[in-house]
């Protein structure tokens, strides 16, 4: 995924994770203060999760962003989301990708849609190519079935 700047840069010298606080605001409006995972309610303090995540692309990009209850990130952990949850996503950056791109502007936060689903399509298509196992619930792993591929193009 080199190419730009930011990768460049964190390609030769590494990434440190930046605070993501200030993202929980603007993702709880187009969440509507719902978990991404579950949908229940969020009630208490929300986190903000990678995505696609930080062990697998280390490269903060603000439209890889989702709220979660801590107990559904912590379950999640460093897995890719199964295919229902990256249909979901798919659709939010579709939907909100420029509302967030606005919002991330004003918070001086990086963002690159574009960058960011041929990241998510780099993460599946290497999970696919393993065989490997995706998060869906916290008790449920489950292969994917390739409808990654039509949802990333």
């Amino acid at each position: 995924m080199i190419g730009e700047q930011t990768d460049l840069h964190m390609f030769l010298f590494g990434s440190s994770r930046a605070s993501l606080a200030a993202l929980r605001e603007p993702l709880r409006q187009i969440q509507n203060n719902r978990c991404f995972y579950c949908a229940n309610e969020l009630r208490s303090a929300p986190d903000v999760d990678h995505f696609v995540p930080w062990y697998v692309y280390q490269l903060d990009l603000g439209h890889n962003f989702v709220l979660a209850h801590p107990d559904c990130n912590s379950a999640k952990r460093d897995r890719l989301a199964a295919e229902r949850h990256l249909s979901t996503w798919v659709g939010r950056n579709e939907e909100f990708g420029l509302a967030l791109s606005d919002k991330f502007d004003r918070l001086a936060f990086p963002y690159n849609l574009h960058t960011t689903r041929q990241i998510a399509r780099w993460a599946y298509e290497s999970t696919a190519n393993v065989n490997g196992l995706t998060w869906a619930t916290k008790q449920e792993l489950v292969p994917l079935t390739g409808k990654w591929r039509q949802l990333l193009g």
